[in-house]
C-alpha cells in the first residue's frame, strides 16, 4: 500500500492567500430529494424577533435543548455514499435545458467538506476516487457517535430563526446545498456547500451559528457588534478556533453574512446578533488572532499542496486512495481489487458513472 506524507508547513504570509479564492454558484439542490433547481425558493430567510425585555434570563423565550429527545439525528450507514444526492443532482443537471453549466468540462467533484478539514486539519477521511479523468472526492464521515443535544440545539435554533417557534425540530435530513464551481490547481472543481438561510433584502448566503459564553454575557439588546465579539472571546476560550473555522466555512459556501446565537450553559439564548463577514468578524478575527488568522490565509496554498499529491499519485493505474487527516495529512492506496469496487459501488451512482462515460 503505497503511502504519502503531505508537507503541512504553512509559509509565512501564504503563498496562495484564500482572499483570491474565487467560487461560482451555478445550481441549488436539496440534499434530502437530490432535485436540482435554479432558483431558491425552498431555502427560507432568518428573522430575528424582539426580544422580551421582562426576562433577563430567557429574553427570547428560547431553550434550544427542549424536545431533544424526540429528535432524530442523520447518521449515514457504512455502506451509504455521503456524497450520493450531490452527483444525482449533477445527472439532473445535465438534463436541465435553462442551464448553462457543462458538466463535461469539469474534472473534480467533492464537498466543500474536503476543503475546509484540510484547512483546518479536521481528523477525517476522505476517499479520492479517479474515473475517467475525473476525481471524485467523498467524505467516510458517518455521524456516528454525535452528540445528540449538541446536534440538535443548533438545528433547533437554525428552525426558530426561519421556521419560528410552531415547527418542531424532528431531525436533520432536509439540507439545502450550493453547486459551486471553481479552479484548483488548474482543474474545473464542481463542489457542493450546505447553506443554513439568506437574508431576505440582500439576498445574500448566511450561516447560523449558536455558540456558548460562560461569562460576560452581552445582553440581549445590546446591537454593537464589537462589543458582542468582545463578550464572546472574554467569555468563551476556544472563540478564535471558533472563528477560524466559521470563516473558512463562509468563504467556500459563498456565506456573506453570519447570525450568532450566544447561549449560556442552560442552552437559553441570550443574544442573537447578524455580522458581515467581511466587514465584522475578518477584521475582529485579523486584530485578535492573528495566528489563527495566518493559518486562514494560507489555507489555499495548503489545499493546492494536498491536491498536488492526489492529481501526480490517483491515477488510471492507482484509481483508489484515502486522505487520512489527523496529526499529520496521509495519503494511502487502496490495492485490492474488490475492495476499489466496493468503494466505487458505494459513491459513485449509476446514472452519475453513465453521464461521465458519455463525456469523452
Amino acid at each position: 500500500m503505497p503511502e504519502y506524507i503531505i508537507g503541512q508547513d504553512i509559509p509565512r504570509g501564504g503563498v496562495s492567500s484564500l482572499s483570491k479564492f474565487h467560487g461560482k454558484e451555478v445550481a441549488f439542490f436539496s440534499d434530502r430529494a437530490g432535485t436540482v433547481t435554479l432558483d431558491k425558493e425552498q431555502l427560507g430567510s432568518y428573522s430575528i424577533s424582539a426580544p422580551n425585555s421582562k426576562c433577563f434570563a430567557n429574553p427570547f423565550g428560547w431553550n434550544t435543548k427542549l424536545g431533544y429527545k424526540n429528535y432524530t439525528p442523520k447518521v449515514f450507514k457504512a455502506h451509504e455514499s455521503t456524497i450520493d444526492n450531490f452527483l444525482k443532482s449533477l445527472v439532473q443537471l445535465s438534463k436541465t435545458q435553462s442551464s448553462n453549466v457543462k458538466l463535461s468540462s469539469y474534472k473534480v467533484f467533492c464537498p466543500s467538506s474536503f476543503f475546509q478539514y484540510i484547512s483546518v486539519k479536521r481528523q477525517s477521511r476522505f476517499y479520492i476516487l479517479w474515473y475517467n479523468n475525473r476525481y471524485i472526492i467523498a467524505s467516510n464521515e458517518t455521524r456516528e457517535g454525535q452528540n445528540v443535544l449538541m446536534s440538535y440545539a443548533g438545528i433547533r435554533f437554525e428552525d426558530l430563526l426561519t421556521h419560528g417557534t410552531t415547527q418542531k425540530t424532528i431531525n436533520n435530513y432536509n439540507l439545502y446545498e450550493s453547486v459551486i464551481e471553481t479552479k484548483i490547481n488548474g482543474l474545473n472543481c464542481l463542489y457542493c456547500a450546505e447553506i443554513d438561510s439568506f437574508d431576505k433584502e440582500s439576498e445574500a448566503y448566511t450561516e447560523i451559528k449558536m455558540v456558548l459564553c460562560k461569562s460576560n454575557l452581552p445582553h440581549a439588546k445590546t446591537t454593537n457588534k464589537k462589543s458582542v465579539l468582545k463578550s464572546l472571546s472574554k467569555g468563551n476560550v476556544y472563540f478564535g478556533s471558533f472563528l477560524f473555522r466559521l470563516l473558512i466555512q463562509c468563504k467556500f459556501a459563498n456565506d456573506l453574512k453570519v447570525v450568532i446565537g450566544i447561549r449560556d450553559q442552560s442552552f437559553t439564548i441570550r443574544n442573537i446578533t447578524e455580522f458581515s463577514v467581511e466587514d465584522d468578524l475578518l477584521p475582529f478575527f485579523h486584530q485578535l488572532y492573528p495566528e489563527y488568522y495566518e493559518k486562514y490565509m494560507a489555507s489555499m496554498e495548503l489545499i493546492q499542496r494536498v491536491f498536488s499529491t492526489i492529481i501526480n499519485q490517483v491515477t488510471r493505474e492507482n484509481p483508489v486512495f484515502y486522505l487520512e487527516i489527523g496529526s499529520q495529512y496521509t495519503l494511502k492506496s487502496v490495492d485490492s481489487v474488490s475492495e476499489r469496487r466496493r468503494i466505487l459501488e458505494r459513491f459513485m451512482p449509476s446514472e452519475f458513472i453513465s453521464l461521465v462515460d458519455s463525456f469523452d
